[in-house]
């Protein structure tokens, strides 16, 4: 009888036992499944994320590659400037160049010089640091585009004091007289524009460059930002090509956009025919 009672406790207790395993076997299975789960769900999240840094990416790409195109009509511009400033006399007579200002819809005086004003953001960037995206990200990859986007914070802030700056300078499209000391304070504004727009070209071409050399893009934005065939990027990069040389001149210099041309080619696998680029070269010579 004792022996009956022993063994039934000791099965009793068998079953408890695999009772109570099957119930962590489930617990496991259970929080594997939310972790898979959760898993897909922040590798959703990082894909849209990353999906609207490089879109970000391929904008500053473009918008610095046509400013690092336009370097030689922004110093050919304040060369001008500054030879007419040079020149003696007590009438100034207002300067203005007219094809700079087709279409100026955003000053009340002619603008003297002139650059592209163009919108970037780095509102991807920010969303990917504040919803902890990037914490994901390897530390390289990660190094590099921070470094991208404050120097986009940087180059903004320049933008804006190079806007402000010109804008005191319009007022020599406006004739009248001039003394020797307001050309003086013209040439000085003149060349503190220009240290400006200098280093907004440096850092811009250095950025450009890292873009182009160093960022791995993971995500579809280059089909969807630059065109899904080399034939649509050719044609995108000729019309801004057109769209910048009709405004500036034969002073642009359109071999800029090769590394652009590089970057989709590294990207794709796919050539560009690039016959337009050195086209426009000859057309400035």
């Amino acid at each position: 009888m004792r022996f009956t009672r022993r063994l039934g406790s000791l099965t009793g207790w068998k079953t408890f036992a695999f009772e109570v395993m099957i119930v962590v076997v489930g617990v496991i299975i259970a929080i594997y499944a939310n972790n898979l789960a959760a898993n897909s769900v922040r590798k959703h999240e990082m894909r849209q994320t990353m999906r609207a840094v490089e879109t970000d990416l391929l904008n500053f790409l473009l918008l610095m590659t046509e400013r690092t195109s336009l370097e030689p009509c922004r110093l050919e511009q304040e060369s001008a400037l500054l030879a007419k400033l040079q020149e003696e006399g007590d009438h100034w007579e207002g300067y203005t160049q007219s094809e700079l200002n087709e279409g100026n819809t955003l000053t009340v005086l002619p603008m003297v010089l002139r650059m592209p004003l163009r919108v970037m953001t780095s509102s991807g960037w920010q969303a990917a640091t504040e919803n902890d995206s990037a914490v994901y990200l390897d530390r390289d990859l990660y190094n590099s585009l921070n470094y991208v986007f404050e120097t986009v914070d940087f180059l903004l802030a320049r933008r804006d004091e190079i806007w402000r700056l010109k804008g005191r300078l319009s007022q020599l499209a406006i004739g009248g007289p001039i003394s020797p000391e307001q050309r003086r304070d013209a040439i000085a504004l003149l060349g503190e524009i220009s240290a400006l727009e200098g280093a907004y070209y440096i850092n811009g071409l250095q950025m450009r460059n890292l873009i182009v050399s160093q960022i791995d893009f993971r995500t579809d934005a280059a089909a969807r930002f630059l065109g899904e065939s080399p034939e649509e990027f050719a044609n995108l990069l000729k019309q801004t090509v057109e769209t910048v040389r009709s405004v500036y001149g034969a002073c642009v210099a359109p071999t800029e956009y090769q590394p652009a041309v590089d970057l989709f080619e590294r990207l794709t696998g796919e050539k560009v025919d690039t016959g337009f680029l050195t086209q426009g070269d000859e057309v400035a010579e």
